[in-house]
């Protein structure tokens, strides 16, 4: 078998790329006859990372350096830590990240990084918790500086601190911010003796600025110890031990407390502050030789201390989890041993005690996470992420067999174009829609071969006109201009002369439009309403899974749920069918053909004669195949399909007619086909599996195209990442193995 995984590549940000999928033995797996290949969603990334909590939650907000995009993203963190913002563009901007949180600024977390290619210190002012929008500040030009970086805030002032390397000089210096949001500040030089400042650590404490810091000549671990108005002059610098790379925190008194490598054996070293002065300093060993890397360190929520660090000689992530304020049995943990895990991480807890740690996994440049199910840690629970989420996918097939994928990433549709049949390269072609990351977009490929794409666009919707088969150039088009919020709710189908019709919903008003292209390109068109359902604010109403076709006759055909929640009543709903009384859909007939209280997805097909098929998912969790007994949808005959958990909003009809559906579940992503036109008998086909864990969900699209078996794209639910399946020429499995 074969299995394919691009991680990413230099030059992302280029609207268009051109990247070969690399080659992985891990996660998702294809059928036989099939490979299955990574499209997007994984990233080099986790190397450079901090996490600052919201509050007393089990939610932190963490900065993530993406180094083949090479920028500073934000993401939500908790017992996974994905990059979902992007904060930073342009080369090289986020290494080195630190952050906190400012209390005073309804928790707005505050970050510094560095900016390797002018050498320039930076910073994130975030405009809300999860720093979801921000304003980027550039806070020190002077040098090279910023290779290093660490940031507190004043509790007395709310104003931030950043503590940082200058390399030009060798010096530590310290930027004092002079308002909470850092408009305006200066820097000040701490220590500037020898070759002081590399990796830096600082806390508040009893009114006191605490930095940590290496002295890379003499092999030292320095501290630097100042007092309002933390300028020079303020502060006192001494050694604490021998040794580098310290994490620091307070106990219960607010004595300081450090973790660090020690200088002869790399093992585990602690050194404790016995008074708020540090004039009386006691080390000891936490952990062996060889073991004590990278270390990170927080308190339990009962005081003691919880450290991760790093065993090179065997790639493994550790854990020191200190059994009283002297850690006299420390609690030794392996968390993972793998080729290269725990070169950087962050120690964490949740509030009830159990430890968290994020660490990153340098051989496949992802971050990794090990969460201890009892505060004993008796047991764990290990999760991934790998990159930027990806998700909502769509697929279409060009005449010669070559895949088109469209999903949504950083908020905006992306366009895959699969360079052979097989997808062995990929062409990404980034669109015009914004603030797209509710939508699923959709492709369809016109008979010309030039693709075409829908999506929700800033509270609208927008199509993508493809100027050729490649797709190398394209034309965004308005449909519903902005503000309608369409949402989720846009589909697409490509009429037989090539003129795309276009399904989408104004969620605020529950109303249902079909937008007629009046040309191939789309240039112009006319926007019709199908339905205005029941106002979402009066009786809590809310529709769901769109679903579009266009039969032979030329006039298209849509579905979707309607659930309701009148005041005082029970909950009521519809299977709606809205077939076009003529081509352009001037005028429609609705019809109901179900009455649950909730339907999901989408799918609907047509018959040759027209007839409606659909499948029927309803919340109580029957799934039926609905066979209309006319073009109307006046009568309908129900036959009931198996497995009514798995994921289905798409339906095909395959020749004879024969009901074919894709499915997504658990650990597995495929399609069902019926045994005939009525659908008496199914059986499901698997495309992609997972073996890393049966706990992801696969959802997706297939398409059917020359070859009689099916193109799918995936979405992975718990790594939200797309992947394609495609299947291999038969002659390669002849002999039941590939060479």
């Amino acid at each position: 078998m074969r299995v394919e995984r691009r991680k990413g590549v230099r030059g992302a940000l280029l609207a268009w790329v051109v990247l070969a999928p690399g080659i992985v033995l891990a996660q998702s797996q294809p059928a036989p006859g099939y490979a299955v290949r990574v499209l997007d969603g994984q990233d080099d990334f986790g190397e450079h990372l901090a996490v600052t909590r919201f509050g007393s939650s089990d939610q932190w907000t963490g900065f993530h350096y993406v180094a083949n995009e090479q920028s500073l993203f934000a993401g939500s963190c908790a017992d996974g830590c994905a990059p979902e913002v992007r904060l930073t563009s342009g080369a090289d901007r986020g290494r080195f990240a630190s952050a906190a949180r400012r209390s005073a600024l309804t928790q707005r977390p505050f970050a510094a990084f560095y900016n390797a290619t002018t050498g320039d210190l930076e910073a994130v002012d975030c405009f809300d918790s999860s720093c979801n929008s921000a304003t980027l500040r550039v806070l020190d030009t002077v040098n090279d500086v910023g290779a290093g970086t660490a940031t507190a805030i004043d509790p007395a002032s709310g104003f931030p601190y950043v503590a940082y390397y200058d390399a030009s000089n060798g010096d530590l210096r310290l930027y004092r911010c002079a308002s909470a949001i850092c408009d305006s500040g200066n820097s000040v030089l701490i220590d500037s003796l020898g070759t002081r400042g590399r990796n830096p650590s600082m806390l508040f404490s009893n009114s006191a600025l605490w930095i940590a810091y290496d002295d890379t000549l003499t092999g030292e671990l320095r501290v630097a110890r100042g007092m309002a108005p933390f300028g020079g002059a303020n502060f006192t610098t001494f050694t604490a031990a021998m040794g580098s790379d310290a994490a620091m925190t307070a106990d219960a008194n607010g004595f300081v407390d450090l973790v660090f490598r020690g200088l002869v054996g790399d093992s585990l070293e602690r050194v404790r502050c016995m008074d708020a002065n540090c004039s009386s300093l006691v080390q000891s060993t936490l952990d062996a030789v060889g073991r004590g890397f990278a270390p990170s360190a927080t308190r339990l929520p009962n005081g003691n201390l919880l450290v991760s660090h790093h065993q090179p000689s065997v790639g493994a992530m550790l854990a020191t989890v200190c059994n009283d304020a002297d850690c006299t049995a420390p609690q030794r943990l392996q968390l993972e041993s793998g080729p290269d895990y725990g070169p950087t991480s962050v120690a964490e807890s949740y509030s009830s005690g159990r430890p968290l740690i994020h660490y990153y996994d340098a051989a496949l440049t992802e971050l990794r996470s090990t969460q201890c199910t009892t505060t004993a840690c008796t047991s764990f629970t290990r999760r991934t992420t790998n990159g930027v989420p990806a998700f909502a996918p769509n697929i279409a097939s060009r005449s010669d067999g070559r895949p088109v994928g469209i999903w949504t990433k950083l908020r905006r549709p992306r366009i895959g174009l699969c360079d052979d049949a097989q997808c062995t390269s990929v062409t990404y072609r980034d669109t015009g829609g914004a603030n797209s990351d509710s939508s699923r977009p959709s492709v369809g490929i016109r008979p010309d071969g030039r693709p075409f794409a829908y999506y929700s666009h800033v509270g609208g919707s927008a199509a993508w006109d493809c100027a050729d088969a490649d797709c190398t150039t394209g034309t965004h088009r308005d449909v519903s201009g902005s503000g309608n919020s369409t949402s989720s709710f846009t589909e697409l189908a490509i009429r037989a002369d090539g003129r795309p019709v276009m399904l989408y919903a104004n969620v605020a008003t529950n109303a249902v439009y079909l937008f007629s292209c009046a040309d191939v390109n789309c240039s112009s068109g006319q926007s019709r309403l199908l339905a205005d359902e029941p106002d979402p604010a009066v009786q809590s109403t809310a529709l769901s899974g769109l679903g579009l076709a266009v039969g032979g006759d030329g006039r298209p055909v849509a579905t979707w749920g309607l659930s309701s929640q009148p005041p005082g009543g029970n909950a009521v709903g519809a299977l709606r069918v809205a077939r076009c009384d003529d081509v352009e859909c001037i005028s429609a007939t609705v019809s109901s053909v179900g009455s649950e209280p909730t339907y999901n997805g989408g799918a609907i097909a047509l018959r040759a004669d027209n007839r409606p098929v659909l499948i029927e998912n309803t919340f109580a969790g029957a799934r039926n195949l609905v066979t209309c007994g006319d073009a109307s949808c006046a009568t309908a005959s129900r036959a009931v399909l198996p497995n009514p958990f798995d994921v289905v909003d798409q339906l095909r009809l395959r020749p004879g007619e024969i009901p074919a559906y894709v499915s997504g579940t658990i650990g597995s992503g495929g399609w069902w086909q019926c045994s005939d036109a009525n659908c008496s008998d199914s059986s499901r086909h698997v495309l992609i599996t997972d073996t890393e864990t049966n706990q992801r969900g696969h959802g997706g699209r297939i398409v059917f195209g020359a070859d009689p078996r099916p193109l799918g794209i995936f979405f992975e639910q718990q790594l939200r990442d797309i992947w394609i399946a495609v299947p291999m020429p038969v002659a390669i499995f002849a002999d039941g193995f590939e060479p």
